[in-house]
């Protein structure tokens, strides 16, 4: 591994152990929000001073992503909200 990337990876693992809810248990809350989906990107970010997860789901049966985004603190569910494939354009993924 090249040197950048081992500081990235560091930096990951660091960022990611910092919140009480960890990425496994985020996903699963982040799931029952919407039965039949699955995550098809997301992490953790930082949003208004807090630490939150934050996944976009997707289902088969619609080109809509719904994003969910959950307090990395408390696993509290902060916001549900449909996003159609306009509303992806140009959004970045977290680290």
């Amino acid at each position: 591994m090249n040197p950048k990337m081992a500081l990235l990876a560091g930096l990951l693992v660091t960022f990611d152990a910092n919140a009480a809810i960890g990425r496994d248990k985020a996903e699963a809350i982040a799931l029952q929000q919407v039965p039949g989906a699955q995550i098809s990107g997301g992490g953790l970010e930082k949003a208004n001073g807090r630490e939150v997860w934050t996944f976009d789901l997707s289902t088969p049966s619609s080109r809509n992503f719904t994003e969910v985004v959950i307090d990395a603190e408390s696993g509290k569910v902060l916001s549900v909200r449909v996003e159609t494939p306009a509303d992806q354009v140009g959004k970045t993924q977290p680290l």
